[in-house]
């Protein structure tokens, strides 16, 4: 890690990349949040429910595939802003299909647009910041965070207000002007590698694949959570569907509120050591919420699920671009991959696995993953220290 002395000043170019990190994750959070609305509209098991993330992880992982090369083709402006015009068209396959598989073509463009726009916002902050990329990244996600604790309850508020779920999607594009307008002119930092110009191929080292299979594990611990805690809560716990989308505010506080801490604790701490606490809040959370016999305790469960999952990402992809500074576009790029192949894999798994033993076993699942990905961590932290 970087001297933790070191100044940290934001700019414009700074508060660019915090507004769409959030916008990005208000638009794939709100995916999730309207699945149910779906499920019940177009009378979908679990399985071909899950499909709707399996498509937008389907596009992330296209995202992170593709990412570096279209940044170094078309240069970091226009695959920003290109991406997060983007989204609109997936929103309005999303909104205003009537079949499952314009809807799903939607979410793929979600995931696609909104993912390339991540993918460059996280190589940008990490070139404009530097050796203080860990604020940057970490105060971005707060930002992220407090985008995912908007989309249940514009959901649900929708619904509630006689508009129906496809209003909420379709007030997102009006998001994707104010930043235009806001920030259209902000300066774009060059690469650092070789003064803006990839000198010959880039490469990651071991370390950086070992934390980038901590990310994978992470996040399908985290979007396990979040895809199916609405549904647990309805079939487990007893609450209407409406009410337990709108419960997922709970998670969505907590994750926000986390990565709050998170953002100042950085400035003290490693990140490696806030993933371990993280990691562990995270466990302690699921095991309140498959156990509790009370539904309130679930929501206190779900809570600190929310302080410990909501870091996973985060911190992880602090911790695996680092390894890789002076190939950002790359690094993003990659740990963007990992993140959308876990969040294809995982709901689609968990969904198998509740058609076949019921949401309640297939919850359970998440344990041994997050288990997995703190015994990985461990071992790319000492062999990252030289044991």
């Amino acid at each position: 890690m970087a001297s933790l002395s070191l100044s940290f000043t934001r700019t414009r170019t700074t508060w660019l990349g915090y507004f769409l990190l959030g916008y990005h994750t208000l638009l794939q959070a709100l995916v999730s949040a309207v699945v149910p609305f779906l499920r019940s509209e177009l009378q979908l098991n679990y399985t071909r429910a899950s499909l709707y993330m399996s498509a937008n992880a389907l596009g992330m992982v296209l995202a992170g595939i593709t990412g570096a090369r279209l940044a170094d083709r078309l240069g970091r402006r226009t695959a920003l802003w290109g991406a997060a015009g983007g989204t609109v068209l997936g929103l309005l396959a999303l909104t205003l299909g009537q079949e499952q598989a314009i809807t799903l073509a939607g979410a793929l463009g979600c995931g696609f647009a909104g993912s390339l726009c991540m993918v460059m916002v996280q190589a940008i902050l990490s070139d404009e910041h530097g050796e203080r990329r860990a604020v940057a990244l970490s105060e971005a996600n707060v930002a992220a965070g407090l985008g995912s604790l908007v989309a249940p309850l514009l959901a649900s508020g929708a619904v509630a207000a006689g508009l129906g779920w496809r209003a909420a999607p379709g007030l997102l594009p009006w998001l994707v002007v104010v930043a235009g307008l806001s920030f259209g002119r902000a300066p774009i930092p060059a690469p650092l590698s070789a003064g803006g110009v990839h000198s010959g191929p880039q490469r990651l080292g071991r370390v950086f694949w070992m934390l980038w299979g901590v990310l994978f594990l992470s996040v399908s611990v985290e979007w396990g959570v979040i895809f199916w805690s609405a549904d647990f809560l309805e079939k487990i716990a007893g609450f209407p569907r409406a009410v337990s989308v709108s419960l997922l505010g709970v998670y969505f506080i907590a994750a926000a509120l986390g990565r709050f801490l998170a953002s100042r604790l950085v400035r003290r701490l490693n990140a490696s050591s806030l993933l371990f606490g993280a990691m562990t809040l995270a466990a302690l959370g699921i095991l309140v919420v498959w156990f509790a016999p009370w539904p309130l305790i679930r929501l206190s469960g779900l809570f600190l699920c929310g302080l410990g999952t909501g870091n996973l990402f985060p911190l992880g992809v602090i911790e695996t671009v680092s390894a890789a500074s002076q190939a950002a576009n790359l690094a993003s790029s990659r740990a963007t991959l990992a993140a959308g192949l876990a969040i294809f894999c995982s709901p689609l798994i968990l969904g198998l696995a509740a058609d076949q033993v019921g949401i309640r076993l297939a919850y359970g699942l998440t344990l041994p993953l997050l288990a997995l990905a703190a015994a990985l961590a461990f071992w790319a932290f000492r062999r990252r220290a030289g044991f």
